[in-house]
């Protein structure tokens, strides 16, 4: 009777690691899934910093000189980061991307 008892408890504590192996599996596939993710992820980002960049030496080009002109008249005295925000291709980055 109390080997029975006992062969009961082993089946049941092996049912319960049946079943974390089964939760292993799905989080396995998830890793999974997510590892595919990161490829299109890394292209896409990459794809978005080209774009910045492109837009960051248009802005440089043509918005630095207007912002230049104005500050030479006395706009934004008190104000250094709005004097150099478009004056260079990292600095039209790092403004694009924090708007």
């Amino acid at each position: 009777n109390i080997i029975r008892v006992a062969r009961l408890c082993r089946l049941v504590r092996l049912m319960r690691v049946f079943r974390l192996v089964a939760g292993f599996a799905e989080l396995r596939r998830l890793v999974q899934m997510m590892a595919g993710c990161f490829k299109t992820l890394f292209w896409s980002s990459l794809l978005l910093c080209l774009v910045m960049t492109i837009w960051s030496v248009i802005a440089v080009e043509l918005i630095n000189p207007y912002i230049q002109a104005m500050v030479k008249q006395g706009a934004w005295p008190d104000c250094d980061r709005c004097r150099r925000s478009f004056a260079s291709v990292f600095m039209s980055n790092l403004t694009l991307f924090q708007t």
